[in-house]
């Protein structure tokens, strides 16, 4: 037994012995100018293993978006009531420009949308012919944060929306009698720049096809240029063909109401289509 319990004894001698040994020495190496492995330390790792950041992000849309017209726009302080079906545009369509922009960086960006449309329409006013030439401006320009996330591969976003929306409405009326003489001629323009706020969200449905939403109000009759009210609804179905190639088609409705004094009061509404490009 007392053997025994002298080979105890001197197995934790050893042992200990052992320890202090190694200790010493792993305290002796870095003096001594040998290269050995160390542990990086937990900021490095924490570099080492982060994911990089998030890149620039450009998108570039061509839009067509063939609304049907409606509300009452002033020419000469005469209003004029219009209600236009996308047959009718489409026969009177002069020339149209509809593209988007967008810049994305991490949580922030930018986007912008112009918007343009020229139309000529012909007619009769009792023995004498009439012509109205009519081209809208229409651009909306916002900065947006993203609010979430949900996901990797293809994520669920929501972003949040402050931007303007500019309108700018010129119309020019022209009455000719029989022989040409012109009996009547005037034109006017009407401008409006809103304040907008919004939200949009992208949610993808499958690996290729996604929904994408968007809606914003502003206007609020927050200056002598600003409507009452103007509001958006925008609706897709997006089919990504390729990593930097997507189609989208959908609904899209968007109005305008004046405030006194001013005419134009107007509801644009229509089957919408983007092909974007992005990088």
């Amino acid at each position: 037994m007392k053997t025994n319990h002298n080979q105890t004894l001197l197995a934790a001698a050893l042992a200990a012995a052992l320890t202090l040994a190694t200790t010493l020495l792993a305290q002796e190496v870095p003096a001594s100018g040998h290269k050995t492995a160390t542990a990086k330390p937990a900021t490095d790792l924490g570099k080492t293993e982060a994911s990089p950041e998030d890149p620039w992000r450009f998108d570039f849309d061509i839009i067509g978006w063939g609304p049907s017209v409606s509300g009452s726009i002033g020419v000469g302080g005469h209003q004029a009531n219009t209600d236009v079906g996308l047959d009718t545009i489409l026969g009177d369509l002069k020339g149209i420009a509809m593209l988007g922009f967008e810049l994305r960086k991490e949580k922030f960006g930018f986007y912008a949308q112009p918007n343009w449309i020229s139309l000529e329409a012909n007619g009769n006013v009792g023995p004498l012919s009439a012509k109205d030439d009519l081209k809208i401006w229409l651009v909306d320009a916002a900065g947006f944060y993203q609010l979430g996330k949900w996901g990797q591969e293809k994520p669920v976003t929501l972003d949040a929306l402050l931007g303007l929306r500019y309108w700018n409405v010129s119309d020019e009326l022209t009455l000719k009698g029989p022989e040409g003489v012109i009996n009547y001629h005037n034109s006017d323009s009407t401008y409006l720049i809103d304040p907008i706020i919004g939200l949009r969200s992208q949610i993808y449905l499958t690996r290729k096809f996604s929904l994408s939403l968007q809606g914003d109000v502003g206007g609020f009759d927050v200056s002598d240029h600003s409507s009452q009210l103007t509001w958006q609804a925008l609706g897709t179905l997006g089919y990504d063909f390729t990593r930097h190639f997507k189609l989208d088609v959908g609904y899209r409705a968007l109005s305008t109401d004046s405030p006194d004094g001013k005419s134009l009061d107007l509801l644009l509404h229509g089957f919408f289509l983007a092909l974007d490009f992005h990088w």
